[in-house]
Parts: C-alpha cells; sequence; structure tokens
C-alpha cells in the first residue's frame, strides 16, 4: 500500500522528450481528489461485480487439496523447500511451487481456523489493489482519467482475471501481478529521472514473483528486458546490466531440479489442438503432436489477449460455447481487436514496447499450458498498452476508443456474472446436496481429508436444506 501511496503523492510525468508525454507536472490537489474519486468509483465497481464470490466456500478439488495439506503440516516453512499443497499432504513433491501462497493459509488457518470469508476476502482486496495500480500506471503517462478508468476497468473485469480474483488456491496469479505491476511503475520512475533499475528492489520483487508461482519467472525476465534497453551502448553494457536477474533465474531453475527431480520443468494437463481437437494430457501425444501442443499453447497465449476467441480449455468458442456465449465472445474480439490494432497505429512508446515484450514471455513462461487465469500478466500489459496509446491523445479517436471499450467490458460483466453465478450454484450444490462426495470422489489417494471437508460441510451447510 505504501508503494500506491508513494505513486499518488510522487506521480510525476516526466518523460524523456516533452513532445511525447508533456512538461513536468507535480501532482495538483484537483489530480489528487479525482484520482481518489475514480478508485472509489473503482472499488465500488469492483465489489458490484464480485461480492458474491467473497461468501464462496471451497468446494472445488484443488482449494480442498491445499487446505487439506495445510490443516496437516505443522511447520510451513516446509513450502519453502517443496510441493506446494497439491501432491497427497502425507507427502509428494509434483513441482508446484508456491509456498508464498501455502503459508499465508496456514496462518488464516491457524489463527482463525475454517474463516473462508477472510481468504476470499484477500483475493478479492489483492486484485482490486492490481486493478488500481493499473489505473495509476496510465494516468501516470496519459494524465487522462477516462482513459485510466478505462484501462483499469477492462483488467478488473476480465475473463482473463476472474479466476484469480475468487478462487483462493488461484491466489498466487495475483501475487505475481503485483510484483509485475509494482516493476512497471518502478521502470517508468527510472525513465523519467533518467536512471537505471535500482537492484534491490527489482530482486525483492523477482523474489516475490518466484515465491509466487512459476508464473513469476515474468518479473525477472521482464527486469532483464528493461535492463538491456535502458544500458545502451556495447553488448558488454547490456549483459553486465542484466546478468544479477539472469542469476537469479537458474537459481531458481537449480533449486526446482533440486526439490523436484523429474517434475521440475514439466506441466501437462488437458488441452484442445488448434482450437479443435480436445486431448487429456499433452505429455500422452505423440512426439510430432506434443511440440505442435508447446507450439499451440504459445500462439494462443499471445493471441487470446489480442482476439479472445477460444474457450478456457483452448477450443474455439464458436465450436464448443453456447451460441449466446459465442455470440459474446464474437463482439468481445471484434471490439478488442479494434482496440489492439488503433494503438499498433502509432509509434509505440516504451512502456508499450515493454508490454508487448510482457505478452510474448508470458505466453513462452505458459508454453506447457493454456488457461484464462494464467493470462493474469499479459491481461494487465495488454491493457496499459492499449491506454497508453499517443493516438488516444486525439478527442475523436478516444471517444471511439472508449466506446469499443464499452462494448467489450459489457460483454465482459455478462460473462463474469456468469461464471460467479455458476460457480456459487456450483459450490451450493456439492455442500447441500452432495455434502462433497463427487468431488471427494474425483481424485484417489490422501489429498483430500475427508474429515476436514465433512467440517466445512457441517460449518458453511444451509440449514434448511433438508438431506
Amino acid at each position: 500500500m505504501k508503494d500506491i501511496a508513494k505513486v499518488m503523492d510522487d506521480g510525476i510525468l516526466r518523460a524523456q522528450s516533452p513532445n511525447e508525454f508533456g512538461l513536468k507536472s507535480k501532482l495538483s490537489d484537483s489530480d489528487r481528489n479525482r484520482l481518489l474519486i475514480a478508485t472509489a468509483l473503482l472499488f465500488l465497481f469492483a465489489l458490484a461485480v464480485f461480492y458474491r464470490a467473497i461468501e464462496f466456500v471451497p468446494g472445488t478439488i484443488d482449494d480442498l487439496e491445499v487446505l487439506s495439506s495445510v490443516a496437516h503440516t505443522t511447520n510451513p516453512l516446509k513450502y519453502l523447500v517443496g510441493d506446494f499443497g497439491m501432491a497427497p499432504y502425507t507427502g509428494g513433491n509434483w513441482g508446484h511451487y508456491r509456498p508464498l501462497h501455502s503459508i499465508s493459509l496456514w496462518i488464516i488457518y491457524r489463527t482463525f481456523g475454517i474463516k473462508f470469508v477472510l481468504n476470499q476476502a484477500i483475493n478479492f482486496v489483492l486484485h482490486f489493489v492490481n486493478s488500481t495500480l493499473v489505473l495509476l500506471l496510465i494516468w501516470r503517462t496519459q494524465k487522462n482519467l477516462a482513459l485510466s478508468f478505462m484501462g483499469a476497468s477492462l483488467f478488473l473485469v476480465s475473463v482473463h482475471t476472474m479466476s484469480p480474483a475468487t478462487w483462493i488456491a488461484d491466489r498466487p496469479n495475483l501475487q505475481v501481478g503485483l510484483a509485475f505491476l509494482l516493476l512497471l511503475h518502478h521502470v517508468v520512475t527510472v525513465r523519467e529521472a533518467g536512471e537505471r533499475l535500482r537492484v534491490p528492489y527489482v530482486l525483492f520483487l523477482s523474489l516475490f514473483g518466484l515465491l509466487s508461482k512459476e508464473s513469476g519467472l515474468i518479473v525477472p525476465v521482464m527486469a532483464i528486458v528493461v535492463s538491456v534497453r535502458l544500458a545502451g551502448g556495447t553488448l558488454w553494457h547490456r549483459i553486465r546490466a542484466s546478468v544479477v536477474y539472469g542469476t537469479v533465474i537458474v537459481a531458481y531453475f537449480l533449486g526446482r531440479v533440486l526439490m523436484f527431480g523429474s517434475n521440475a520443468l514439466s506441466y501437462s494437463t488437458l488441452g484442445c489442438l488448434f482450437g479443435i481437437w480436445p486431448y487429456q494430457l499433452a505429455v500422452a501425444l505423440p512426439g510430432h503432436l506434443r511440440h505442435l501442443a508447446i507450439v499451440d499453447n504459445l500462439l494462443k497465449n499471445v493471441l487470446q489477449v489480442i482476439l479472445p476467441i477460444f474457450t478456457e480449455f483452448g477450443g474455439f468458442a464458436f465450436l464448443f460455447e453456447p451460441a449466446r456465449v459465442a455470440l459474446l465472445v464474437m463482439f468481445g474480439a471484434a471490439a478488442m481487436f479494434y482496440l489492439v490494432a488503433s494503438a499498433l497505429r502509432s509509434k509505440l512508446t516504451p512502456l508499450q514496447v515493454d508490454c508487448m515484450w510482457a505478452v510474448f514471455f508470458n505466453a513462452v513462461i505458459h508454453n506447457e499450458i493454456f488457461r484464462y487465469r494464467d493470462l493474469y500478466s499479459a491481461q494487465i500489459a495488454i491493457c496499459i498498452f492499449i491506454a497508453c496509446s499517443p493516438l488516444l491523445r486525439e478527442h475523436r479517436r478516444k471517444a471511439i476508443a472508449l466506446a469499443a471499450a464499452g462494448m467489450l467490458l459489457a460483454v465482459s460483466i455478462v460473462r463474469v456474472d456468469d461464471f460467479i453465478q455458476d460457480m456459487y450454484l456450483r459450490r451450493y450444490v456439492e455442500l447441500n446436496t452432495y455434502k462433497l462426495e463427487r468431488v471427494l470422489k474425483s481424485h484417489d489417494g490422501p489429498r483430500v481429508d475427508r474429515q476436514l471437508a465433512q467440517q466445512i460441510v457441517e460449518k458453511y451447510r444451509d440449514k434448511s436444506v433438508e438431506h
């Protein structure tokens, strides 16, 4: 929160070229009040969309698995050197390294017991904080609240960000997004001042991202990209500027190999090859199709944030979704494509170039999988990329862009609301009809503590429902 306050107090618009961003100016009282009002409106918007998710009780297998691990752990520091809880809680390492998430769940469980509203509220607050950071970053560049609110809203309510905002097990994506946004704010600050990245601070953000989730690789990778671009000069200068962040990445992968062995560098799950042919496990595909699946995931992870036409599992929406959803996807994709295409028509600013690199490297990092939730950081980047386009300073172009963004936002609100309503109903039914039995039977082995699941049923089920 101190970083957010610093951005608002020291939000100085200092550019490398006065013609590009305008003259230097301190944050006036008027600007401060307008930003506070915009932030308050953004909070009310977030609450209106996500309020029901705060009531979610963990009725999904992932939530129950992680909670079972937490309940059977006496020393939370063990998560620093092992799986974050998806492996059998009696012991096992499956290559999922997300210790900060498990430690935070452990603290809440040991302090308050089974109080899931706290965990859901943490997810909501983190997503709102990230949305506020998006708003502030766009304002620092554009000095326009309409564009800032537009970009922040497109990030706040999106199919690519709805899962982390509402799902306890998906909190690591929120943490990675926070680290990534703080890095972008720092990059803007050092560019304005004509300085270089502050190594201790960027190292802290890199470690925070890497201890949150594998997706956190985006932070040190982008630190390398920015360091190389800021260093200029000879190849040696560029290598020297980025070697410390490269060392962090190498150390991270070595640590994964030591902890997880053969599971350190692989992740396999179901998908849809070329958007047409579903498969259960990518690792089970024949050799040439296995390689094509990696390329397929990489392309989808880039294309989806620009032209959102795929389902959660990578199939074409018009093939695998009901007609109503497919129609919404079509309108949303058309609006998003217009916004991105418009931004690409002008000379890109340094921040926009950073965002394009972020979309690309996020796709590379997730080459084994295509899921909406793994596009969280990419959604940050694409919203900033669009809203920070110099073309949008023209009133006519800005008005058209805001109209397109409004259509995309309307589509996103409907799709996110459908998701939340579906998840709420599904969890209610599991809790009150099946008593989580279907979920418990979906996996073999001691990954879910049945006694703990029964405690959840007894505490949170609707007492007015007869079984």
